[in-house]
């Protein structure tokens, strides 16, 4: 079972000794994390937003509900 998993790593492997191979599949790696951290950075930050927004819509219906008691 692990022979198929070493024929593909040498594969990938064996690509990398192209000159600029690695470099550029470094340069690559690094985009993708970078823009992944991005966007997790943005869904954490529009998440945090939201719920500042409920949480002050909350305490408004809380203070509209009391008035009315």
């Amino acid at each position: 079972m692990s022979l198929p998993a070493q024929s593909e790593t040498r594969k990938f492997t064996r690509g990398l000794s192209k000159p600029g191979t690695a470099a550029e599949l470094r340069q690559s790696v690094s985009e993708v994390v970078r823009t992944s951290v991005l966007v997790v950075s943005v869904k954490l930050n529009t998440l945090s937003y939201t719920e500042l927004y409920r949480n002050k819509l909350k305490k408004k219906n809380k203070t509209n509900m009391a008035s009315l008691s």
